[in-house]
């Protein structure tokens, strides 16, 4: 897990985003692929880290390169109130309860299911997993929950298809 340094946030303002469809729609998909928070049209918030600041300032890059206008900067000395606020954005305990919803679910498929399409389901809800955990810049304690009922369904998995407990 990376170190933060709270209480700073980067802001990317996308004041124009350029002619380029194309290019708006990549930006737009690397934006929600980091889990950045909408503040409203056109400005994307996340928590100060390099490798952060790194990936916004390269869709900075390409907003320019596509003609239109962005900013990127930090933002420190936000009030504690509204530090509090902006972490609310990156709350992400209802994809975490999903994904534990799904994991039960599945835990209690898998004796009905051939071994080929319970593990890829597997594999898909931990790739869910981690999808939500590498956006989960504040660890969410929902967090836990999930992995605990994955774990219980790769062990359902394990019980029901390891010709050694047979």
């Amino acid at each position: 897990m990376k170190a933060y340094n709270f209480g700073v946030w980067l802001v990317l303002v996308i004041a124009e985003a350029g002619g380029q469809a194309a290019a708006r729609i990549r930006v737009w998909r690397a934006l929600k692929a980091l889990g950045a928070a909408v503040v409203r049209d056109g400005v994307y918030l996340l928590p100060d880290r390099d490798d952060l600041r790194v990936k916004l300032a390269e869709q900075r890059a390409e907003i320019i390169d596509a003609g239109g206008h962005a900013l990127l900067f930090a933002a420190p000395g936000i009030d504690p109130d509204d530090t509090a606020t902006f972490r609310q954005f990156f709350d992400r305990s209802a994809d975490y309860a999903a994904i534990a919803a799904s994991a039960r679910g599945l835990g209690a498929e898998i004796g009905h299911q051939p071994e080929g399409k319970a593990r890829r389901a597997l594999r898909a809800l931990q790739r869910r997993y981690e999808n939500v955990e590498s956006i989960d810049y504040f660890r969410t304690p929902a967090r836990s929950d999930a992995s605990n009922e994955i774990a219980a369904a790769k062990a359902a998995f394990t019980a029901r298809f390891s010709r050694y407990t047979r």
